[in-house]
């Protein structure tokens, strides 16, 4: 296996690299020949999640000959096995009773038991005729007809051990389990991920000297272990002694946060549960009572103590928890006078059961830079990346972290925790973070790889990083599944190109999709194209060479469907059908001027894409002029049409839609779409040929559309907090009524005539006062 090295501006951060990955794939290469001397496997089983294979005897043998997608998997916290393997390799045999969807399962030693699938009682009778009852951790279940259990519960009922550690699942007699030594042996062998040991391993493999001083500026000093109390809640004006008052339990209509997959939610400077408004600016989390009127109660503002300046990047509220995440700051001199700046991402669970006083009851932080943040259910995971720069002199790469569920104090992750994949994309370090928000006092699951990335897209099952390796234009994915707060590394996959964000990439049917685009050394020109990986994040189905000298400016996967827009000097919007994932084939393409940054569903058979117009010089080069929104019929695959086009302002006209989904407002079923924007204006209208001159500012704030397919877009009208000096970031409704918030004021609007209902003013002190009227 060739290793991959990121191309650095940089000499030095070159040859880092790639001594990092000769030596990382030496220590593998070393590592799995003593691994086979070191690991006694009889007398124990070692399965690993969604790895079609187990070890046995000191033999890796295939858990279905017949079917490579029958692996153990983890769901809801717990390691599934299928029973049907397991009982086989430990000398027994399976009977399928397909009226009572149970299976038979004859011991080694003669007892049978007896599972069904959707039961949680194992049914036992033993050779002498005893009958007895275990009761499982969870319920069985079918998958790729084959009965699945929870691997703790399958043990039990065998009468042996189970261990479980980092996806690794062990199975057997107490006295032939592994040690911790065998136990990583075995996770080596199963995921080709080493560690780095210690700080000198970290050195060499970074091809480092500490003592070559020729730069000013270190990367992270060593910051010494610190006991921080949890900060009190600054609750601004508001007294915490007076409590929130009582309302009636209802369920009213409200929106969400624009998401990519549907029961993945992501973080947003605002949310709402329909009855309160939570909002994330300038370091505090305003909570305001949104009454059916329209009327607004001030709540509190919750924030953190100044001496520590941090502002919460974004929010999740789950019930009455709010989960706030962010990036803060240490600066720090060393004895050399050199200066380090290390930053630190923080997730803070904020108890709001009483409204007017919020309180931390927890904090969850790690070294490096917020990536992004997903929840599922009542689990959040959150990334963080740091980057190596190499200066001189001693530096800290160590991953650092506090879990206030287990101590104040800020810990070290350790060298020998510090993991290592064979191949290198990217000389970054990622940290991976999960917690569960109804068990406050279980440790955070925190893991960090050299090298894994920090492009995110996350299903309901799993997390996938891709990391760009601009040296060798490839990209590597790295897949997790995630269960219960914790992720597992699977698996890698690598692709060529380069991807552009998130919707880049899919995953459906247990298929992960994506596109990328890539440099044509032969034609010396872009060309893009899409690649479908199996389980085993190996290519099966691919389109390539397509669009020759342009870009993917968007992407949107909609099931068994995809959609991609390229630009040079127009707007092609390609139509790819996906339902064979072995044979993916490129049905349409419409060419049209502009582009989009943004494609959303409108409905299964219809698309809204977000962008700019465009003119073309008499070069051939185009230039973007005002805001873009087509409507896209997609029904006929082989022939995409733009139904409708609306356009907005001149050139400088700019909406944070066109790099951020989160930004937008839509609703099929109140026929609204609605998002913020500035417009910018000129007198001179733009035509081919020449460059257009940029507009004069002429509105900020938010367009609110009616959209159908029958009429388009029509203005239904505009909102505004320019008169506050405030630029609208979000909107949202609640029932009858659209709310608008920026960092000056939170506003309440008729949903069909948008005439103003009720007004809130921020105080522009920190943290928040309010006024209202």
């Amino acid at each position: 296996m060739k290793t991959t090295t990121n191309k650095k501006p940089l000499a030095l951060a070159l040859l880092a690299a790639t001594a990092l990955v000769l030596i990382c794939a030496l220590v593998a290469a070393a590592s799995s020949v003593a691994t086979t001397a070191k690991i006694s496997e009889r007398g124990f089983l070692a399965f690993y999640v969604e790895n079609p294979t187990y070890r046995m005897d000191g033999k890796e043998q295939a858990l279905d000959p017949g079917n490579k997608k029958v692996s153990p998997y983890l769901k809801n916290g717990l390691a599934y096995v299928p029973l049907r393997a397991i009982t086989e390799a430990l000398g027994g045999s399976v009977v399928w009773d397909a009226k009572k969807n149970a299976a038979s399962f004859l011991t080694p030693e003669g007892d049978t038991f007896e599972i069904a699938a959707g039961s949680d009682v194992a049914s036992l009778s033993s050779k002498n005729g005893k009958k007895s009852e275990i009761k499982l951790a969870a319920k069985a279940e079918l998958f790729e007809e084959r009965l699945y259990a929870p691997a703790e519960s399958v043990a039990e009922i065998f009468g042996i051990e189970s261990i479980y550690s980092r996806g690794l699942i062990l199975m057997g007699s107490k006295q032939n389990l592994p040690d911790g030594e065998q136990t990583e042996a075995l996770l080596e062998l199963f995921t080709g991920i080493t560690t780095v040991q210690s700080k000198e391993n970290l050195y060499e493999l970074l091809n480092y000297d500490p003592n070559n001083v020729n730069y000013d500026y270190g990367y992270g000093m060593v910051y010494e272990e610190e006991s921080l109390p949890l900060p009190a809640p600054a609750t601004g004006a508001v007294e915490k002694a007076e409590a929130a008052p009582q309302v009636e339990e209802s369920s009213p209509d409200y929106s969400e946060t624009n998401v990519q997959v549907a029961g993945v939610d992501e973080a947003d400077i605002i949310k709402t549960d329909g009855r309160y408004i939570y909002y994330a600016h300038k370091g505090i989390i305003e909570i305001v009572m949104a009454n059916p009127d329209g009327s607004f109660e001030y709540m509190s503002a919750f924030s953190l103590p100044t001496e520590e300046y941090f502002e919460f990047s974004e929010i999740f509220v789950d019930g009455d928890k709010i989960i706030a995440i962010g990036t803060y700051y240490k600066t720090k001199f060393d004895s050399t006078h050199r200066y380090s700046q290390i930053a630190y991402t923080k997730a803070v669970v904020i108890d709001t059961n009483d409204k007017k006083a919020p309180e931390a009851e927890r904090f969850v932080e790690v070294k490096g830079n917020y990536v992004t943040s997903r929840k599922i259910g009542v689990s959040v995971y959150f990334v963080t990346n740091e980057y190596f720069w190499l200066y001189g002199g001693d530096f800290d790469i160590m991953p650092r972290y506090r879990d206030t569920a287990v101590s104040n104090k800020y810990c070290e992750l350790g060298y020998e925790a510090l993991r290592c994949f064979p191949t290198i994309a990217e000389t970054n370090l990622t940290t991976l973070v999960g917690f569960d928000i109804e068990k406050p006092k279980k440790e955070a699951f925190i893991e960090s790889y050299i090298g894994c990335g920090s492009q995110i897209y996350m299903s309901g099952s799993a997390l996938y990083i891709a990391a760009s390796d601009h040296f060798k234009k490839e990209t590597q994915v790295r897949k997790f599944a995630a269960s219960g707060g914790s992720l597992v590394y699977v698996n890698s996959g690598t692709v060529p190109g380069s991807i552009l964000n998130q919707f880049s990439m899919d995953e459906y049917n247990n298929y992960f999709r994506l596109v990328t685009t890539y440099y044509d050394q032969n034609i010396r020109k872009e060309k893009n194209g899409l690649y479908i990986l199996d389980d085993a994040m190996e290519i099966v189905g691919k389109i390539e060479d397509i669009a020759p000298g342009e870009r993917i400016y968007s992407a949107r996967f909609m099931g068994e469907r995809a959609f991609m827009v390229t630009f040079r000097t127009v707007d092609p919007l390609f139509a790819i059908e996906l339902s064979d994932p072995y044979n993916p084939k490129l049905l349409g393409a419409l060419k049209i001027p502009g582009y989009s940054n943004y494609l959303h569903p409108y409905d299964e058979n219809h698309l809204i894409g977000f962008g700019k117009d465009t003119v073309v010089n008499s070069y051939g080069n185009a230039y973007y002029t005002g805001m873009k929104i087509s409507l896209f019929d997609i029904t006929d695959m082989t022939n995409p049409i733009e139904m409708f086009v609306e356009s907005i302002g001149d050139r400088g006209t700019n909406s944070e839609l066109l790099n951020n989904h989160k930004a937008l407002l839509f609703s099929k079923e109140k026929n609204l779409l609605a998002f913020p924007v500035s417009v910018y204006e000129s007198k001179q209208k733009a035509t081919d040929g020449q460059m257009p001159e940029y507009g004069s500012f002429k509105f900020a704030g938010a367009y609110v559309y009616d959209i159908s397919l029958e009429s388009g877009f029509s203005l239904r009208g505009q909102l505004t907090h320019m008169n506050y000096k405030s630029y609208i970031k979000r909107l949202l409704t609640i029932g009858d009524r659209l709310y608008a918030a920026s960092d000056g004021m939170l506003t309440s609007h008729d949903l069909s005539t948008l005439e103003l209902v009720g007004e809130l003013e921020f105080s522009p002190l920190y943290p928040a006062g309010l006024f209202l009227r």
